[in-house]
């Protein structure tokens, strides 16, 4: 897997994946308020929303800093 093509941009896509889910937890999702598959499946959601909304805000130059 090391000398295919493909593995150059591996590196980075695993510091995306796992700077996204740090961003998650840092919104609450290792304590999930609810019990049961579906109402917690919602709130990640929610919370996915969210932080993707807050970086596509920072992105566009709407909100300052992405960590409030």
């Amino acid at each position: 897997m090391q000398q295919s093509a493909e593995y150059d941009q591996y590196p980075r896509r695993r510091v995306l994946a796992e700077h996204r889910l740090a961003r998650l937890e840092r919104l609450s999702i290792q304590h999930a308020r609810y019990f049961g598959r579906v109402e917690t499946r919602l709130q990640l959601y929610m919370a996915a929303t969210g932080a993707n909304l807050t970086l596509l805000a920072n992105q566009i130059g709407v909100v300052g800093d992405p960590d409030l």
